[in-house]
């Protein structure tokens, strides 16, 4: 089934909402040195500032094995902002649908 997530920053506040009730974990909790973001963001746009959203099954399969209900992985690392979703996800930001 395909994943419909919805994000909006609201004064300076991410809003996430996914249509099979997952959740976002903020990864910032765990060890953040081991991800190398620049490859991750590698020839992306940002949708809000230095927020980026990028699919990567990788990062939400390792921490699905904590939690089955993660649907996104929140990082906050050297001035950028990422959101990892799943491949087959569609993402709204502010109500459009964001095509990566």
């Amino acid at each position: 089934m395909k994943k419909i997530i919805k994000l909006k920053n609201n004064n300076g506040e991410l809003f996430f909402e996914s249509n099979n009730n997952g959740i976002i974990i903020n990864m910032n909790e765990y060890r953040t040195d081991i991800i190398d973001i620049n490859h991750l963001i590698k020839n992306k746009k940002p949708v809000y500032k230095s927020m980026f959203i990028v699919k990567n099954n990788l990062l939400i399969s390792l921490f699905r094995l904590e939690n089955e209900n993660i649907d996104a992985i929140y990082i906050n690392k050297n001035n950028k902002s990422i959101i990892c979703i799943e491949d087959n996800s569609e993402v709204f930001w502010d109500g459009k649908i964001l095509l990566l």
